[in-house]
C-alpha cells in the first residue's frame, strides 16, 4: 500500500514545483485523472484539449499540472492539492518512483535461492537476482536488478542501477556463419564482450549478443522495449529509446538521444546518427544523418517521403 502525505511529496518535488490548496490530505494510490477519488494522485498533460474539463471534473485529491492548466480551475482550491510545474509528467514519475521504493519487498533475499551464480562472477553492492536466472562469470554494478529467467553470459559487463527484466539474454554468441571446403555452415566463435552502461532498462525478451571480435556496447540511460535484438558488434548511444521489436544487424550503430520506432530494422553496419527519430517499421539500409526523422522502406527522410506520397496520390487521381 502506498502512503503519501504533503510532507512526503514536498520532499520529493520542492525544488521544482509550486504547491497550492489542501496540504492535509493523505494519498494511497494513483489513477487516470477522470478515474480518481479523493485519496488518489493524478496528472494532466499540458495543452491537452480537455484540460478545463479534467481539472474541474476530476475527484483526485492531488493534481499535477502546468500553470496554464491550473488557471482553468474554477472550483475551491482548498479542497485539493495542486502541484504546479512546467513538466507534470516528470513530477508524477518522481512520485511513482518513490512509491515503488515503499513496496520494494525489502524482506526478500537479494539472490533468489533458485538463481545460479557462477564462481568468479563479480556482483556489486545491492545487486538483486531473481528466480531461475543464470549469472556466469561476469561483472554487474551496484544496485542493478536482474529479474527472473535471465541469462547473463560469461564476460558480460553490466553497469550500475540497471534493470534487466525477465527472459533477457546478455552476452551470448551471435549469428556468424562461415562455409567450410564442402560448403557446409560453420558457426564463427565470438570472443568479444557485451557491455551495458549505467541506468539501462531492458524489458522482457530482449537479447544483446557479445561482439565477434570487438564489443557490443549499449551506453548509459538506454531504454529497450520488449523483443529487441542487438546483434554482435552493434552500438547504441546514451539516452536512446529503442521501442518494441527493433532489430540491429551485426555491426550497426545508433547514436545518442534517438527514438527508434517499433519494428525498425537496421541492416548490417548501417549507422543512425544522434537525435534521430524513425517511424514504425522503418528499414534502414543506408546511413542516416544526425537530427533527422526517417520513415518507410527503404528509410526515407520524412519531408521527402511525404512529397513522394503526395506525388503518387496525385498521379493515381488522374
Amino acid at each position: 500500500m502506498y502512503r503519501f502525505s504533503f510532507t512526503d511529496i514536498e520532499e520529493i518535488l520542492s525544488a521544482t514545483c509550486r504547491f497550492e490548496g489542501n496540504r492535509s490530505l493523505v494519498y494511497d494510490g494513483f489513477r487516470p485523472v477522470m478515474e480518481c477519488t479523493k485519496n488518489h494522485i493524478s496528472w494532466i498533460r499540458p495543452k491537452v484539449k480537455k484540460a478545463a474539463s479534467y481539472i474541474n471534473d476530476t475527484q483526485a485529491g492531488c493534481i499535477i499540472c502546468d500553470e496554464a492548466t491550473f488557471e482553468l480551475f474554477t472550483g475551491n482550491p482548498a479542497e485539493t492539492l495542486f502541484i504546479i510545474t512546467p513538466n507534470p509528467l516528470l513530477a508524477f514519475v518522481k512520485i511513482l518512483h518513490k512509491a515503488e521504493e515503499q513496496v520494494s519487498h525489502a524482506d526478500e533475499p537479494l539472490i533468489h535461492p533458485t538463481a545460479i551464480i557462477y564462481t568468479g562472477s563479480k556482483l556489486g553492492h545491492g545487486v538483486k537476482v531473481g528466480a531461475y536466472s543464470i549469472i556466469e562469470e561476469c561483472t554487474i554494478g551496484d544496485n542493478t536488478i536482474i529479474d527472473e529467467h535471465v541469462k547473463v553470459h560469461r564476460g558480460a559487463i553490466i553497469g550500475q542501477n540497471c534493470h534487466i527484466r525477465e527472459f533477457c539474454s546478455i552476452g551470448g554468441a551471435g549469428f556468424g556463419i562461415a562455409k567450410d571446403e564442402e560448403g557446409n555452415n560453420i558457426h564463427v566463435p565470438h570472443v568479444g564482450k557485451a557491455v551495458i552502461g549505467d541506468n539501462v532498462l531492458m524489458l522482457p525478451f530482449c537479447n544483446v549478443d557479445k561482439g565477434m571480435l570487438g564489443d557490443t556496447i549499449v551506453e548509459d540511460n538506454v531504454v529497450m522495449d520488449h523483443h529487441c535484438h542487438i546483434s554482435h558488434n552493434s552500438f547504441v548511444g546514451r539516452n536512446t529509446t529503442i521501442t518494441a521489436g527493433v532489430i540491429m544487424s551485426g555491426g550497426s550503430r545508433i547514436g545518442s538521444n534517438c527514438f527508434i520506432g517499433v519494428q525498425t530494422s537496421l541492416k548490417e553496419k548501417a549507422e543512425v546518427g544522434s537525435n534521430v527519430t524513425t517511424g514504425i517499421g522503418t528499414i534502414v539500409t543506408s546511413n542516416i544523418p544526425d537530427n533527422t526523422t526517417y520513415v518507410g522502406n527503404p528509410a526515407t527522410e520524412l519531408s521527402v517521403f511525404l512529397a513522394q506520397r503526395a506525388f503518387v496520390k496525385k498521379g493515381s487521381a488522374i
